[in-house]
Parts: C-alpha cells; sequence; structure tokens
C-alpha cells in the first residue's frame, strides 16, 4: 500500500494519451457513469465542476440512464479502467440507442474498441493496474477533461500537486509520514470505522477512504457526511446498552473550508461522544480544559439500584485501571540474550502513580525528590549463580577460587538479561556502552569485595538517556548517559539515604538529580511537577518521583506532568502511565 501512495505523484505527472479531438469537446450538461475506484474519478470530477463552473454534472453508478436524462440529451463521460466494467457498458450501450454524443477514459477494453470504432474521443491510461492503484491517472484525465470544456487548468495544479507530494515524501526525515500513518493504521487495526466529512471534499475524501479500507484491508467500514448524520445516524452512537460501540472507531475529517455551522455540529458531535477526551479503546487522556488539568470526565448515568456516597462503581459501571499491553521483546540473535534467568537479579519495583494512592505523604515525612528521566530502564548486578560452571566446579574442588566464585556480574533491562551481543530495540547494546562508558563493572567487583556481606547479591538499577533513546527526548545530548537512583541489597532495597551513598560514594557513579530535599507538602510536590520543561526546550519534562528519605521503603510514588502526557498524545512518544 506505502507503494501506492509513492506512486501516486508519479500518476498524476505523466502524460496521457488522448484522440486527436479531445481538445475540441464542448458541453453544458455532462453525465459520468461509472463504478469503484473508476466511478471515484467522476465524483471528483463532479466536486471539481461544482466548485468552479456552471456546467451540471451527474454521477451514476448503475446500468441505465435515468428517464428525466435522456430527455435532456447531455454530454456522457463514461469511465472505466479496465474498459469492460458491465454496468458502464450497459450506460453505454443506452447512450448509442439514444445517440447522444460521448467520450470515454479507460486503459482499454471493449471501451476504447467502442470510441475508436465510433470515431468518438477518448484518454487513454496506462494498463496494468488495479483500479483502485489507478487512482492518479484517472484524477488526472478527469481534470483534461474538464479543462478542454471550462478553460480552466486543472490538470497543471494536479501535476504540480504530484510534484509537491513527491518532494513531501522524498524530504520527510525518518519517514514521519510512513510514522504517523502506521500510528493511525495501529489505532484503528481491529476497529470497525466510521468515516464522517463535513464539506464536499471531506466527504469524497470520505467515501474513498471507506472503500480502500473495504477493498485493501477486506474489512467493514462506513461513512456519511455533516450535517445529515445528525439527523439520524447521531442517535445511535448515543446509545450503547451492550457494548456494542467499543468495536467501532469514529474519525471526522476535518476541513478549513466547512461551513461553520458544520464546525459547531463537529464539535457538538465531540463532546456528546467524548471522542475529545478518550484515548483509542476508552482509555481517559490528559487534557487541559480553560488552563485546568482534568484526567477524568463526569457521564450521567441512569442507575437501576441505590447507591450511597463513597460507593465503589467501577465494577459496576466497567471502570478499570488501564494495564498497558506486555510489549514484545525484540530478541537479537545469539544464545546470550536471556529471560530472566537468575532468580537474583530481580526486576525493578514498579512503584504506584501517586494519584492512584492519595494520602501516601504528609508534611511530617522527610522525602527526597527526583527528577523522572524518560529513558530506558538498566540493571547491573554482582549476583550469586544459580550453579557453577564446570571450571568453576573444578576450582571449588580443588581450593583455587574463593567465595567470588559463587557470583557473577550480569546486565539486563526491566525485564531482560542482557548479553554482550545483545542489540534489542537499538542499534547497539546500549547497556553494554553505559556499561563500558563507566566502567560499572569493574567499579560493582571492586566494591563488593570491600563490602563482602551482599547474601545473594547486589544490583543497582538505573535509567540510560540521550541521544537516541526516546522520541522527542535526548535531552539536548550527543551520546547517551547513565544515572542510578536504587541499590538492592541480599534482597532488599536499601533505603534513599543509603542507596544514593552507594550509587554516589561506594560506587563513584551519577546519581539522579534531586530537585528538594525536606518536608514533603502539596505545594512543594506542584512546583516540580506542573509547568516544567527541559532547559531551554518547549519539551516537558515527564515528571518527578517522591521517596521516602530514611523510613519505609514502600513509601515510594511518582507523579507524572499532565503536560508530559498532552506532548506524548500529540507526538505519539508513548507512555505508561
Amino acid at each position: 500500500m506505502t507503494n501506492i501512495v509513492y506512486e501516486l505523484g508519479n500518476q498524476v505527472q505523466e502524460k496521457l494519451e488522448t484522440s486527436v479531438g479531445i481538445n475540441s469537446i464542448t458541453y453544458e450538461s455532462l453525465l459520468v457513469m461509472g463504478m469503484g475506484g473508476s466511478g471515484v474519478s467522476g465524483d471528483v470530477l463532479k466536486l471539481l465542476s461544482d466548485t468552479v463552473t456552471s456546467t451540471d454534472v451527474t454521477v451514476i453508478k448503475n446500468y441505465n440512464i435515468p428517464n428525466n436524462l435522456i430527455e435532456k440529451k447531455p454530454f456522457c463521460l463514461f469511465i472505466s479502467y479496465s474498459g469492460n466494467t458491465e454496468e458502464t457498458l450497459s450506460g453505454l450501450n443506452e447512450a448509442i440507442t439514444n445517440n447522444f454524443d460521448w467520450a470515454v477514459i479507460s486503459s482499454g477494453g471493449k471501451l476504447i474498441e467502442k470510441a475508436k470504432n465510433n470515431n468518438k474521443e477518448f484518454i487513454q491510461i496506462p494498463s496494468g493496474l488495479q483500479p483502485r492503484a489507478a487512482f492518479g491517472y484517472l484524477a488526472q484525465a478527469v481534470c483534461l477533461f474538464l479543462d478542454n470544456n471550462e478553460n480552466t487548468n486543472f490538470t497543471s495544479k494536479i501535476r504540480e500537486s504530484g510534484k509537491h507530494l513527491n518532494e513531501l515524501l522524498s524530504n520527510s526525515e525518518d519517514s514521519e509520514i510512513e510514522h504517523l500513518a502506521s500510528s493511525y493504521a495501529k489505532q484503528i487495526m481491529n476497529k470497525t470505522c466510521v468515516i464522517y466529512g463535513g464539506t464536499g471534499l471531506t466527504e469524497l475524501v470520505s467515501s474513498r477512504w471507506k472503500t480502500q479500507i473495504n477493498e485493501n484491508s477486506k474489512a467493514k467500514a462506513f461513512t456519511g457526511s455533516m450535517p445529515e448524520v445528525h439527523h439520524n445516524e447521531i442517535l445511535s452512537w448515543q446509545a450503547d446498552k451492550d457494548g456494542s460501540m467499543e468495536n467501532f472507531i469514529l474519525i471526522f475529517l476535518r476541513s478549513p473550508f466547512e461551513h461553520p455551522q458544520i464546525k459547531k455540529r463537529f464539535e457538538l458531535s465531540e463532546k456528546l461522544g467524548v471522542t475529545n477526551y478518550l484515548r483509542n479503546g476508552g482509555r481517559v487522556r490528559t487534557v487541559k480544559l480553560r488552563g485546568v488539568y482534568s484526567e477524568s470526565l463526569i457521564i450521567q448515568y441512569a442507575l437501576p439500584l441505590i447507591v450511597s456516597e463513597g460507593d465503589d462503581m467501577m465494577d459496576y459501571l466497567g471502570i478499570y485501571k488501564y494495564e498497558p499491553p506486555v510489549k514484545m521483546v525484540q530478541l537479537a540473535s545469539g544464545k546470550k540474550i536471556r529471560y530472566q534467568d537468575n532468580p537474583h537479579f530481580h526486576v525493578y519495583y514498579k512503584f504506584p502513580n501517586l494519584k492512584n494512592v492519595p494520602g501516601m505523604f504528609t508534611e511530617d515525612d522527610m522525602v527526597e525528590i527526583t527528577r523522572k528521566i524518560h529513558g530506558t530502564n538498566a540493571r547491573y548486578g554482582i549476583i550469586k549463580k544459580i550453579r557453577l560452571s564446570f571450571w568453576d566446579n573444578v576450582k571449588d574442588f580443588f581450593g583455587f577460587g574463593d567465595k567470588w566464585n559463587w557470583y557473577e556480574f550480569v546486565v539486563g533491562s526491566h525485564n531482560v538479561e542482557k548479553g554482550s551481543d545483545s542489540n534489542g530495540f537499538y542499534d547497539t547494546n546500549v547497556w553494554y556502552d553505559i556499561e563500558k562508558k563507566y566502567d560499572i563493572k569493574a567499579k560493582l567487583w571492586d566494591y563488593v569485595k570491600r563490602n563482602p556481606e551482599i547474601g545473594d547479591g547486589i544490583t543497582l538499577y538505573g535509567e540510560i538517556y540521550g541521544a537516541g533513546i526516546q522520541k522527542g527526548y535526548d535531552y539536548g545530548l550527543k551520546e547517551i548517559e547513565f544515572v542510578g537512583f536504587d541499590i538492592k541489597q541480599d534482597g532488599e532495597y536499601l533505603n534513599t539515604f543509603n542507596s544514593k551513598e552507594v550509587i554516589k560514594n561506594g560506587l563513584g557513579l551519577p546519581y539522579v538529580e534531586v530537585l528538594y530535599f525536606g518536608n514533603w507538602s502539596q505545594e512543594v510536590q506542584d512546583k516540580y511537577v506542573f509547568n516544567n520543561f527541559i532547559p531551554n526546550t518547549k519539551v516537558p519534562e515527564e515528571g518527578i518521583v517522591i521517596k521516602d528519605y530514611t523510613g519505609a521503603r514502600e513509601k515510594v510514588a511518582k507523579v507524572i506532568n499532565p503536560d508530559y502526557l498532552i506532548f506524548a498524545e500529540k507526538h505519539n512518544v508513548g507512555d505508561s502511565h
């Protein structure tokens, strides 16, 4: 399908073969007959004609010419890419019977044959494509046909648009257009699309999009247009008693040329269907309404039972905490990438979002607030082995080794142990790149030999960030960097104070940036969450992490910057919050 898009620009620029007298055709009323992808080009011609001329254009997608048109004797244009479409040929035979003047647009077949046999004019386009893949040729042909009668310059404009399209595609950095298209495709995947337009142009595009989904994806899709849908279909979207709407996705096609009242109708539809405030799949997304952040909806609901203030209605209303789908891990070739082989090499604790545990902190709590960096998780550990290797067993048996024979250096992302040849999602093995840059292995071994009572092992947790790690979040860096934020020793996390001491002084590694140290308060928390941006940019910080400094380890939570959530949604950054 991508090739079809790229080819479109070429098609509208290619010179088409025409008969000698095509430039002399004149008409006051025009009847266009065509089916499928060929019929769409007739819709294009009608749209252009309605916009810039006074010519009466009628598009028929059927077998017969209506009786009221037979009396008017319009000029007839028959469009069929193959030249053999049954319905179009039936209409052509009627035109011949009624002695109408006519012309054809086709790649060949019986249409071109009949035009030549009857000395009628034609525009012939290249053959060998599926009709829906020849839209550029057909669109250019109808523009050429219109120009010859109306003295317009649509042919020149459409060729210029093709040139512009090709330039746009070739100059798009990192396949931005393909990425955007892929993002939209993922949103509508496994959904039934309902596409609404609001002008002649968007109505035509919505119809074309619908048929492309039908033909190319072999999937159901439906279309309509404003304001008509507000007189009928809109009522079906307001009533969803059986949850059937979950299988549908509503798409609005907007245009700066739409009527002001149509604009209002689209806005009303968004409010009624809360489409403006929901992510795909019914997730509430963060919005800013009149300067106030909102991550919730107020919905009127008819309850057939008596409830009291404070009752949990989540199960009854079918409201659940969103859990992101588990991402498939991209495995590199080689046997050294492995899923959590060593049970002592623990994944990092997923601490909660503070909004889900209100009241965790009070003003009596001494806390450390650190910057939450949008990067990728990294673990480095000296971990007790599950079993010894053959050589380690030999050394152990003869007494050649020491207790450290039973320990190994292990590297991992959040969920997966990494071998030195494992690249995963990135161009290089960023976990080992960071290990080499900061000499983490040597520093960990040095630390544990100075502090040998590590039990099952010690694990350093941190974040890799910078160039190439997360889209839109390079933090102005030309390479990748690392910060540590936690230590687990013998299966237990150290408190915040001790973790920082081990990372900074015991290992000599950078510690995550501390924004605040002192007693917690709502005012302090808000200061470091709202309206915070990466220095010298308009990119919002991801948020903060709040930890009890010396006390209970379970008192750890994140607070996400709502500006980040809005930014991530708009720029397809992706988040799991």
